[in-house]
């Protein structure tokens, strides 16, 4: 597992943290990502999303696997996520009523992920420290106007401190974030491309063929992850020239 460091300086005063960044983990083992964050010793771990697949039926078994990473990820340090697409591709459920308009997950997982504390970021924002923000926003794939939550972004951006997105699909940054006053934007999705050429991505759901955000640094603020399995559906894809990686991002005051 590659682990990628990036070096950013903020404006804002007395910012000095170490994220670890982990998407996309598709219920492979946990074991080389749990290792590296070992390495990488940060101060928060940060998840945009599809840890698991969608619950129930043939994925209840392979899905213990994204449990483990949380179980063990808690261990090294505090925790926050924000699902994916992967995430909420059950059948519809209405026992969590905060899910009401999406396609959603029982219950039983949101208690699971609370009991081991789990920070659960959807469509909401936490304080990491008195300067430091971190939040998330769902998927948009699920809702009658394919959009994600537009109120809650524009809320969220105007809050005073270093602000930290979690947004699990890269498409929406032209749309939707590149314009708002976040600080850091952290997304996976796209794989990387899965296949790069050039060092260039090949394919991404949502942005078609070469697609612009599959990976890296964009606009000094907007970074995406490669994720940390191979995509495995519709078909068996391998990636080509596109390691596995976790982010290792270190954030100070200038």
């Amino acid at each position: 597992m590659k682990i990628t460091n990036y070096n950013l300086q903020s404006a804002k005063p007395n910012i000095d943290v170490k994220l670890a960044v982990v998407a996309d983990l598709h219920t492979k083992d946990p074991s080389p990502v749990i290792e590296a964050l070992k390495q990488i010793q940060p101060d928060v771990i940060l998840s945009p999303g599809d840890m698991f697949e969608n619950f129930g039926g043939k994925n209840t078994v392979r899905n213990q696997r994204g449990f483990a990473f949380f179980e063990q990820a808690v261990k090294i340090a505090p925790v926050y996520y924000c699902f994916g697409n992967h995430e909420v591709e059950a059948e519809p459920c209405l026992e969590n009523p905060e899910f009401s308009g999406y396609r959603s997950v029982p219950q039983s997982v949101f208690d699971r992920l609370e009991a081991l504390g789990i920070h659960m970021l959807f469509d909401k924002y936490e304080s990491l420290t008195d300067g430091i923000l971190i939040g998330g926003v769902l998927s948009g794939l699920y809702k009658k106007d394919g959009k994600p939550n537009v109120a809650f972004l524009d809320r969220y951006s105007e809050e005073s401190g270093y602000k930290i997105l979690l947004c699990h699909h890269p498409e929406y940054y032209p749309e939707y974030l590149a314009d708002k006053k976040f600080d850091l934007i952290l997304s996976g999705h796209a794989h990387g491309g899965q296949w790069r050429i050039f060092n260039r991505g090949v394919y991404a759901p949502g942005q078609g063929l070469f697609p612009k955000y599959t990976s890296g640094l964009h606009d000094g603020k907007f970074i995406i992850s490669r994720g940390c399995s191979n995509n495995t559906r519709p078909i068996p894809c391998p990636r080509f020239f596109n390691p596995r990686e976790v982010l290792c991002i270190n954030i100070k005051s200038k």
